[in-house]
């Protein structure tokens, strides 16, 4: 769903030095015109570094949550891997939640109305859960749930109508006017964006009401996740940002799942 190119991108610097000079000022522009096994290169490097310092961090966050009585039964991934069979939980972890959670933070960032539409009917799904226990509405619990196979369905469904309907509605605005908003706004987009995937994760906190105080810090790998991801899908398209984010799933996801099955 990216658009065209109507100009052809400049050559690519440096990973590091395109990586600096892009977030300094992101911009809403066609991706990089690169080979298939340049590009891939290219995605890989830049999910590497982001991988690294994530890493880094989350080890010092678990150690300070341990420090502070959290265990890592606390966490909703956990019971992604206690609950489900291991095959059923990598498809759920490490494909079918990257894409959804691409296809909600990042499919949009390069403006076209289906995209958009997309991205917004998944994002107000994806809320409902939340919005209806802080409402204290009678919903069933895997209703929209990324990591529930009924939930992934439910998902699917709404998806179908509500993208629809956003996608008429969005015809009586015009393209012009919302790509000039884009255009205009688009740091604020771009890193408005990265902050609400990062917010996403706080979910996976179960006994969040002790810790709330520590919430910047525990989105913060998820954030930088999040700019990277924006990175890559901006430079390089949705396909590469997606691949990455389901190879970095799977990084995590195996030896856990391998470690409880030897526990269990």
């Amino acid at each position: 769903m990216d658009l065209p190119l109507t100009t052809a991108p400049e050559p690519p610097a440096p990973l590091l030095r395109d990586l600096w000079r892009y977030l300094r000022a992101p911009v809403h522009a066609p991706p990089l015109s690169l080979p298939p096994a340049t590009a891939a290169w290219w995605a890989v490097r830049a999910w590497a570094l982001a991988f690294w310092v994530s890493l880094g961090l989350g080890v010092c966050l678990g150690v300070l949550l341990l420090a502070l009585g959290q265990t890592p039964a606390d966490n909703a991934v956990t019971a992604l891997v206690s609950d489900l069979p291991m095959a059923l939980a990598l498809l759920l972890g490490a494909v079918a939640a990257p894409l959804v959670e691409e296809a909600t933070f990042r499919l949009w960032l390069r403006y076209s109305r289906p995209a958009f539409a997309v991205s917004a009917a998944l994002a107000l799904l994806l809320a409902a859960p939340p919005a209806a226990a802080a409402l204290a509405l009678p919903v069933p619990a895997w209703l929209f749930r990324i990591g529930q196979p009924e939930g992934l369905a439910s998902l699917a469904a709404g998806l179908a109508v509500l993208a629809a309907a956003i996608w008429v509605g969005l015809a009586r605005f015009g393209e012009a006017p919302l790509r000039r908003l884009f255009d205009r706004h688009f740091r604020l987009i771009f890193y408005g964006a990265a902050g609400a995937f990062a917010l996403l994760h706080l979910g996976n906190y179960t006994r969040l009401a002790e810790i709330w105080f520590l919430a910047p810090l525990l989105v913060l790998p998820q954030f930088l996740l999040g700019v990277m991801l924006g990175y890559v899908r901006m430079r390089l398209g949705f396909v590469w940002c997606t691949g990455i984010h389901m190879l970095h799933n799977a990084i995590i996801l195996i030896p856990v799942l391998v470690l409880a099955h030897f526990v269990e």
